[in-house]
């Protein structure tokens, strides 16, 4: 049907790179992404409608604050000693803030007390390569429109893991040995190098 006909188009992110909301998954995905491996595309129709819901919200959000001053939606974060490269939802420049959106079933949002540890990762990438010390992440529920709003700072430590994770993949992209298989059954079903990996689920 027209949520299949999705996955037939051609793939718009940039390859060669590492990408911010990748930093803390899967470092075999993360090689596949840096050495330029031809991405296919895996995502089911039910996987599909979330993810298109999720950019209906994200766009809707930012219409709001396009009339906020100093607000910049989709605003390029590269930093390319690391190959590091992406886009953050937004910044509010007078006021010096990262914002990023994110949205999340009905289960994950009311068990929500801290941001998740995979957004702060990517998040301090967007920190870094703009070089702002703070983001604003905004947690939409999928299901009520409801949200939940958290404040993070720039941590040094946790930036040290980040550039750690990208150092030890880079060490593998420059001795041309992927990085060991990291199989998750859910994780590797939709991933897009699925086809070049192929892990064996037990």
């Amino acid at each position: 049907g027209l949520l299949e006909k999705e996955n037939q188009k051609p793939w718009t992110r940039r390859i060669g790179h590492y990408h911010p909301s990748s930093v803390k998954g899967c470092k075999r995905a993360m090689y596949y992404d840096r050495v330029g491996e031809e991405p296919e595309s895996r995502v089911d129709a039910k996987l599909r409608m979330i993810f298109d819901m999720g950019h209906a919200l994200h766009d809707m959000i930012q219409g709001y604050l396009r009339n906020h001053p100093g607000f910049e939606d989709e605003v390029t974060c590269e930093f390319p000693d690391l190959h590091l490269y992406g886009h953050c939802d937004g910044i509010f420049t007078k006021e010096d803030w990262v914002l990023e959106i994110k949205t999340v079933g009905e289960s994950v949002y009311k068990t929500l007390v801290q941001p998740k540890i995979e957004h702060i990762w990517q998040i301090h990438c967007y920190m870094f390569c703009l070089d702002i010390p703070r983001t604003q992440l905004l947690y939409v529920n999928r299901a009520t429109g409801a949200t939940r709003l958290f404040k993070v700072a720039f941590s040094n430590e946790i930036w040290e893991e980040v550039a750690a994770v990208i150092g030890y993949v880079e060490s593998c992209v420059e001795s041309g040995e992927p990085t060991p298989q990291e199989v998750n059954k859910w994780a590797c079903r939709s991933c897009k190098f699925y086809h070049v990996c192929e892990p064996k689920f037990e």
